[in-house]
């Protein structure tokens, strides 16, 4: 019997580059989609009509969205300055989310 020797196919990626395309990927989701999101439904809702939500629902909605972001902002931030005393690099990307996060925060202290 003749074995004839097979060439195992090269991928384009290396697992290590997979795993840090998975990684930056999740990252952004984490860090830029889902605090954007946020700061999009307080500014939805402070363009709504009055008469959509009534003028005390829109309110209410609208302090409870940026309570919930500021505390959120609290927490990114105690998170960044940890890993940023730490040497971490991902620091960068918790502050950033601390920026996204304080936008609604702002907005409503300026709206009110």
């Amino acid at each position: 019997m003749i074995v004839f020797p097979v060439k195992v196919p090269e991928f384009y990626f290396s697992q290590k580059e997979v795993i840090n395309i998975t990684t930056s990927k999740q990252r952004i989701i984490f860090h830029a989609v889902l605090p954007t999101v946020l700061t999009a439904l307080f500014f939805i809702n402070a363009a709504l009509p009055v008469s959509v939500l009534g003028c005390v629902n829109r309110g209410l909605i609208a302090f409870l969205i940026a309570l919930f972001s500021g505390l959120a902002a609290l927490g990114t931030v105690i998170i960044a300055l940890k890993r940023r005393l730490s040497g971490n690099p991902d620091s960068n990307w918790w502050i950033s989310s601390t920026l996204i996060l304080s936008i609604p925060v702002i907005a409503l202290s300026i709206l009110a």
